[in-house]
């Protein structure tokens, strides 16, 4: 509500709620755009990998039943079902003459036939007003700000995939309606239709040679040298199509329920924006486990191999983790907790690895050559900062990212 300087009422709204069916919630085609199998961390092995042309793929959106997700289904054929769940919630955007108003839907009703559902918005009413065009976003919660017809998003860097399946709050889709109305819809029974298109690009990460004995991975990192996954995104819901570029580098799948089932290979499904890692370019990979346990690889793209992720397309491409790096990482807190009286090992019974970035030196600083200060990399949080010591610390500059290994009952 808001207040006038002589009356004290809410804001009139468009007679009733609107209701928006969405007649068909989406039919979108997607390819594979790259099968590619990383056997080799760098070009020297390039011989080991192979290459696949790939198969179309269909994804259909329906409104499936409240007990579903939105994910990709079981494939029938080629075809690969997003099925929607009854309490989803969007974005609604409503442009006119007059301004751009952003507004959240309530959960949607999903029809007997799983074919349609219903929403329904209230947005405030606009006499005068002419030209009104209607935008629904897929999540609400990638919902930032806007500033007339450019809208600010954030595709999670953290994402929660389900087997099969990418996490339905990364997959951001936009529909508009096709019609332009010269005064607002009146009433319950007005009815907007939409076809959702998508703006993320997809992955699916086929990881294989997984260790044994640990269980299913509890998380699934990525981390690119030059590409853009996820992070701050700007898009102009004009019609403007330009990709939904990001800015964070990294992502991570996290895995709310491992099983202690051994999972020699595994999916990960994620959802990004639209770039391209190229020919040359690397790429991390880090599978983590309850136990502590992470395997790290890092691979270089080889010529002709660059991975295309484009928006509403599966690029689908395989990293051999056989000979991966094994440890066991430890945090800055993690160290400040063990902190005693007496001088004690870090781990009595294993190496651990600390990984933390150079934020003060001896050119920025420091009182002496002889200590850099380390910190958690991207963490604001207290209780994340350490001083490195020691006649080797000079070597070390600002921003340098540190792998320091611990070792089991001396560290």
């Amino acid at each position: 509500t808001r207040r006038t300087t002589e009356h004290s009422k809410s804001p009139k709204h468009s007679n009733a709620d609107i209701t928006m069916r969405i007649k068909t919630l989406s039919i979108m085609s997607a390819c594979i755009t790259a099968s590619l199998m990383f056997a080799a961390c760098t070009e020297s092995r390039t011989d080991d990998l192979t290459t696949n042309k790939g198969k179309k793929i269909t994804i259909t959106a329906i409104a499936h039943g409240e007990e579903t997700r939105i994910q990709v289904g079981e494939p029938d054929g080629s075809t690969y079902p997003v099925l929607w769940e009854g309490n989803e919630t969007l974005k609604i955007f409503e442009r006119s003459s007059a301004s751009t108003e952003a507004c959240d839907t309530g959960s949607c009703d999903v029809s007997s036939d799983s074919r349609s559902a219903t929403f329904s918005f209230s947005v405030t009413e606009k006499p005068g007003a002419s030209g009104f065009r209607y935008h629904a976003l897929h999540p609400a919660s990638a919902y930032v700000s806007h500033n007339g017809t450019d809208v600010d998003l954030t595709i999670p860097s953290v994402q929660h995939p389900s087997a099969g399946s990418f996490d339905p709050e990364a997959a951001i889709m936009l529909a508009t309606d096709p019609d332009t109305y010269n005064v607002q819809p009146a009433g319950s029974t007005a009815q907007l239709a939409f076809r959702f298109s998508h703006l993320t690009a997809y992955g699916k990460m086929t990881l294989t040679g997984l260790p044994s004995g640990e269980g299913a991975p509890s998380s699934v990192m990525i981390e690119t040298a030059a590409t853009p996954l996820t992070g701050a995104c700007r898009y102009n819901i004009a019609g403007t199509a330009e990709p939904l570029t990001a800015d964070n580098n990294t992502l991570t799948l996290a895995y709310d329920n491992p099983t202690s089932d051994d999972t020699p290979a595994m999916e990960a499904w994620f959802a990004s924006a639209v770039g391209t890692i190229a020919d040359g370019d690397s790429f991390t990979v880090t599978v983590s486990y309850p136990s502590g346990l992470s395997v790290r690889r890092e691979v270089t793209v080889p010529s002709g191999r660059g991975i295309e992720f484009e928006a509403g397309r599966i690029s689908s491409f395989t990293v051999d983790m056989g000979e991966a790096e094994s440890e066991y990482p430890i945090t800055i807190p993690e160290i400040l907790d063990g902190i005693s009286s007496t001088s004690e090992a870090i781990d009595a019974t294993k190496d651990r690895v600390l990984y933390a970035v150079v934020t003060v030196d001896a050119a920025n600083g420091n009182f002496t050559s002889r200590n850099v200060m380390i910190q958690t990399p991207g963490s604001t949080d207290p209780d994340n900062g350490l001083i490195l010591y020691g006649p080797t610390s000079a070597n070390y500059r600002f921003g340098d990212l540190l792998r320091i290994n611990l070792r089991k009952g001396s560290a």
